[in-house]
């Protein structure tokens, strides 16, 4: 079903809002998501990095730098108490989400990956 106009969530700054993202009374933003089926939190006085910070707050990081660093976790590791993952697995899931890396760059990862496959180490 698509969006109308006034369906769309906006913060006080008329900057849209993506799912998950909301703005508390106090001005703090607020992201929820699931971890194993209970919802969770982080917040942020910032939405972007971008935003001054209120007067008299401590410095932190932005909402969507938060919401970025959370993809990349979950990229990474999605099930946390998964503790079967080999180290091979977890370089490549990692490789895997970088995107954007020059053609040496990827050249050279290959390179540690093949000198990883051949070390035990690899395999715990």
């Amino acid at each position: 079903m698509p969006r109308t106009q006034s369906s769309i969530r906006r913060d006080k700054k008329k900057r849209k809002l993506r799912p998950g993202e909301t703005v508390r009374a106090d001005g703090r933003y607020q992201f929820k998501y699931q971890l194993n089926g209970k919802p969770k939190f982080f917040y942020s006085w910032k939405l972007e990095p971008t935003d001054p910070l209120p007067a008299g707050k401590k410095p932190c990081k932005s909402l969507r730098e938060l919401e970025k660093d959370l993809d990349i976790r979950s990229a990474i590791c999605p099930n946390h108490d998964d503790d079967t993952m080999t180290v091979m697995e977890l370089v490549q899931r990692y490789l895997a989400i970088k995107t954007g890396v020059k053609p040496n760059t990827r050249t050279n990862y290959n390179f540690v990956v093949n000198l990883l496959a051949k070390d035990p180490f690899s395999q715990k």
